[in-house]
């Protein structure tokens, strides 16, 4: 009907025509070996008569008007002339691309396609117009924009890691049979749930050593000690982590509110700092010299230091007249010396600790070691044990009781530095290993001293200093994080 179409058109034409009628039975290729033009002429006729036009009959109830016999009534449109338009067929709409869609409903008159997709060309037959498929040349469902889709997952197959096992899209098409939330193909334990931690495998103790690999699958460990913990480091205690209640409701309005707080793995000195290890490392770094070792500090020729006696240098007793500054530049060194991380107790660390741990496997104490103010001179040296123990200042590190968790001193004897900047209030927000705020003026302080009441060492009170401030009754003891 066109004169001049273009061969691809009469091959793309042939082609969808021929998908339609077939149901997609039959597709032929849009190729052949043609190299000349061609033309298709009019089937010639054998038989030289003329074609009779058949004549309506007439009955007498019908009468005749010749404005319309349909013998004398033309059969094409009057403004046609010759050759058929486009629009023949359609009621006198134009259909550019001739596809059977008037330009008005064809989403692309310039492009031959079929009507069931508002004349827009599909090329790959799958049902999805190629200014919608995303792959145009490979047929494709709906769901995945007419791309490949082997397993039916509705994740296309160049973007699907298990292109023909059927999965999930957050995993980029892979299955997750257990619903661990780690797919199969990075699953050491397809069949079994289990935390990404421990690469979907089942983890007990979760210290991150799936259980058929872990040598103490009920006791948190490490990776290095095959699931084992790492034997604590000389002098200190393993604290298992847990959950506990943080401050007091009946003290003051610093150690409120009470709130919940998560603290992880941790070791903890079993002694507070003592004079010998102190001086170790001032002789090895030649600095941050207690104040009473200091030849221009105020105190050397005062009471405030001379006071204490021999317990001021006693090798085992604490050290004192550090700042927090001092305890920080210790804990860098003592890192240094043994290459293994030290640090300061968060002050979070240090109540939990010094109450003893978590409150699901023990029955925190007012004090370190107890809860009867009556019993507390057998844990700690504080003023107003009377004539109960012969320390009028600092003791001998480890002469009282331990706690439960067997941390000596936690409740009097010196004060303790903390990591943490100083804040008036808690946050009334559950935490997990809090650090404190990120800036302010003062450090915090723990546990009371020789010359405090039992109040002021009960586990949950705070005070604080200033970083540079030194005191004789100030020392402290390390940490160090879970390995």
């Amino acid at each position: 009907k066109t004169p001049g179409l273009p061969l691809s058109s009469v091959f793309q034409k042939t082609r969808t025509d021929v998908a339609a009628k077939s149901s997609r039975q039959q597709i032929p290729q849009e190729s052949g070996g043609l190299t000349q033009d061609f033309f298709f002429f009019p089937e010639r006729r054998t038989d030289p008569t003329p074609p009779v036009t058949e004549q309506p009959i007439q009955t007498e109830k019908t009468p005749t008007n010749p404005t319309t016999n349909p013998a004398t009534t033309p059969t094409t449109n009057p403004q046609s002339g010759a050759n058929s338009p486009p629009s023949a067929g359609l009621g006198g709409a134009v259909d550019t691309d001739e596809d059977g869609t008037p330009d008005t409903q064809d989403d692309c008159p310039k492009d031959y396609g079929p009507r069931a997709l508002n004349g827009c060309p599909d090329r790959d037959f799958d049902e999805t117009p190629d200014t919608k498929d995303a792959c145009p040349d490979q047929p494709g469902p709906k769901n995945t924009a007419g791309c490949p889709d082997r397993d039916g997952d509705a994740v296309i197959d160049s973007k699907d890691d298990c292109p023909d096992t059927p999965g999930l899209k957050r995993f980029n098409g892979c299955p997750d049979k257990d619903f661990d939330e780690t797919p199969d193909h990075k699953d050491g334990c397809p069949d079994l749930p289990g935390p990404k931690s421990a690469s979907g495998c089942p983890d007990r103790d979760a210290d991150g050593v799936a259980d058929k690999d872990d040598q103490c699958p009920d006791q948190s460990g490490t990776a290095a000690g095959k699931g084992c913990a790492d034997p604590a480091p000389e002098g200190f205690v393993f604290i298992p982590s847990g959950t506990f209640q943080m401050g007091s409701k009946t003290g003051g309005s610093g150690e409120k509110p009470v709130h919940t707080v998560t603290v992880s793995d941790f070791y903890l000195s079993k002694y507070e700092v003592t004079v010998k290890e102190y001086l170790q490392f001032v002789r090895e770094t030649g600095g941050n010299a207690p104040a009473w070792q200091e030849k221009a500090s105020k105190y050397i020729s005062t009471e405030h230091y001379k006071k204490l006696g021999s317990v001021l240098t006693a090798e085992q007793n604490p050290i004192v007249g550090v700042s927090w500054n001092d305890a920080v530049a210790y804990c860098k060194w003592l890192s240094k010396k043994t290459g293994r991380t030290y640090r300061l107790p968060t002050e979070a660390e240090w109540e939990y600790a010094a109450a003893g741990g978590d409150p699901q496997k023990v029955i925190r104490t007012a004090w370190a070691g107890t809860s009867t103010e009556s019993d507390l001179s057998r844990y700690a040296n504080y003023y107003g044990t009377g004539s109960t123990d012969s320390y009028t200042y600092t003791a001998l590190v480890g002469s009282f009781q331990p706690n439960r968790l067997g941390l000596y001193d936690m409740s009097g004897n010196v004060w303790e530095w903390c990591s943490d900047w100083y804040a008036a209030a808690y946050s009334s927000s559950a935490e997990s290993d809090p650090a404190g705020p990120t800036k302010g003026v003062f450090r915090v302080l723990r546990g009371g001293s020789w010359g405090n009441n039992a109040d002021r060492c009960r586990a949950v009170y705070r005070y604080f200093y200033g970083p540079a401030d030194r005191n004789n009754d100030i020392g402290f003891r390390v940490a160090a994080s879970f390995q």
